[in-house]
């Protein structure tokens, strides 16, 4: 029982990752910055894929992630280049993670709770009525 606990958090974790990253990545190419890599975990990569607009990894472990704008070495145009982006567009990429991390989390926490799987029943008269 621990074993599938332990999986299942290691899998929600992934997913709030997940969404995390690839919102920043989103939000970036939304308001004209490039995004040359999202990485979801740690460890090895399991899985690439590679587009013309960006390269996604998938590691091992699904704890953290991170993803590389267009700035580091001068790579593409100076239009794409995060430093060069105001500092509104800097702001929404920043929250786009924390954001979507938050709504995520929300809706995993809550799936139970939606589905009638957790339910409080007070009996009258008992101490915590």
């Amino acid at each position: 029982m621990l074993a599938v606990s332990v999986v299942a958090i290691l899998v929600g974790y992934g997913i709030v990752t997940l969404v995390y990253c690839v919102a920043m990545a989103v939000v970036a190419r939304a308001f004209g910055v490039g995004v040359k890599v999202v990485s979801v975990g740690l460890g090895p990569r399991i899985w690439t894929h590679c587009s013309d607009r960006w390269e996604f990894q998938l590691k091992l472990i699904p704890v953290g992630g991170w993803i590389r704008l267009a700035d580091e070495e001068n790579e593409g145009p100076v239009e794409e280049r995060f430093s060069s982006a105001s500092w509104s567009t800097k702001s929404l990429v920043f929250l786009a993670g924390p954001v979507s991390s938050f709504l995520v989390g929300s809706l995993l926490l809550a799936t139970p709770v939606w589905s009638g799987g957790t339910q409080i029943v007070v009996i009258p008269g008992s101490e915590s009525a």
